[in-house]
């Protein structure tokens, strides 16, 4: 049984800074997501990315496991957010309530929008008492899926 996890991964490099009047070097980091069984294989989607997309030496640090439950994507390109949840379950044999906590990374225009994808997600797969608690933009620049 293959455990999948998600990792946030930050790549590193040195390019024409093209936004400048003058030219000159910059220092870049993009922050990639992705889905993987373990770190060698997050850093090897993270590879193929950066070798599609930059033409510029590169440096992949660090790569973090990032303890979410799900990803959730919408079609338009927006932001990425991690959207941290709690829920409540009940012990069946001493009735004591017990606080979850759950996670997902979800792309949204705005913060509104993720608290409004997650509190749907959470009334579709968790049928018991939940709600979000925190909702933080990220880095992430996108979720890589190879």
């Amino acid at each position: 049984n293959v455990v999948t996890m998600f990792f946030e991964i930050t790549i590193t490099y040195w390019d024409d800074d093209t936004d400048s009047r003058y030219p000159k070097m910059k220092k870049f980091s993009d922050v990639i997501a992705c889905k993987a069984e373990n770190y060698t294989d997050a850093e090897a989607q993270a590879t193929q990315w950066a070798n599609e997309n930059l033409d510029v030496d590169y440096v992949i640090s660090p790569i973090k496991e990032m303890g979410i439950s799900e990803v959730h994507s919408n079609k338009e390109k927006g932001f990425w957010f991690l959207c941290k949840c709690i829920f409540l379950t009940v012990n069946d044999t001493n009735d004591k309530v017990k606080e979850n906590k759950i996670s997902y990374l979800v792309e949204a225009a705005n913060n509104t929008e993720a608290g409004i994808i997650t509190s749907k997600i959470l009334k579709e797969e968790i049928v018991n008492e939940s709600r979000v608690v925190q909702i933080s933009e990220t880095k992430i620049k996108e979720f890589i899926s190879c």
